[in-house]
């Protein structure tokens, strides 16, 4: 069959974002990131192995008895571009420093701030999406995946160039990665993506 557009909607975005002075529009600024911005994503897959012993017989015959399986899961990316003033990269600059972990005093920099009372808990340092592919008729979920606890791996990347070649400027681009714990294809997972196509309008 021919698969169908994906889409990512975000669940939760990090809650210590309105901790952090000017931080509520944070949370916006994330949300369409994900769900608007990105140009184009990746590293949502799953695929089981399974491992087996072999037992020889005379004449060479081969039985294989299961024995293990495994699962291995992608890495999400997203690709985008940066808007003017480089919002993105600022929004992404702040959750990595002050949420995750600043480089230079190897805390997150939110414990510098004196109204902070929060705990660094998941829910706090993290956000959630959920990742869906509907039916050709868009009236029910083919597969789906949730992801939690999803913290991006590696900032935005500044630096200047210049050449007497070049003739034009060139566009920002953006390659996010994120941490994740799968939640592939199950009742929950459906469920969960069938109430967000829902609320989706389709114009």
């Amino acid at each position: 069959y021919v698969s169908e557009r994906p889409y990512c909607a975000v669940l939760s975005t990090p809650e210590a974002f309105s901790s952090i002075p000017g931080g509520d529009a944070l949370h916006g600024v994330l949300r369409n990131v994900m769900e608007s911005r990105t140009r184009s994503w990746s590293g949502v897959s799953s695929r089981t192995t399974t491992e087996f012993v072999e037992v020889t017989w005379q004449g060479g015959q081969t039985l294989s008895v299961p024995a293990g399986a495994s699962r291995q899961y992608g890495s999400i990316s997203h690709e985008l571009i940066d808007l003017r003033g480089e919002q993105i990269s600022r929004t992404i600059d702040i959750w990595q420093e002050y949420i995750l972990m600043d480089p230079t005093i190897r805390h997150p920099k939110i414990i510098t701030l004196g109204s902070y009372s929060g705990d660094l808990l998941l829910d706090e340092r993290s956000m959630s999406c959920v990742y869906f592919e509907p039916d050709p008729l868009f009236r029910d979920v083919r597969r789906a995946c949730v992801v939690l606890a999803m913290m991006v791996k590696d900032g935005p990347q500044y630096e200047m160039a210049y050449s007497v070649d070049d003739t034009a400027g060139k566009m920002r681009e953006l390659t996010l990665e994120f941490t994740g714990l799968f939640e592939w294809n199950t009742a929950a997972a459906k469920t969960i993506a069938r109430n967000v196509m829902k609320r989706m309008p389709l114009y």
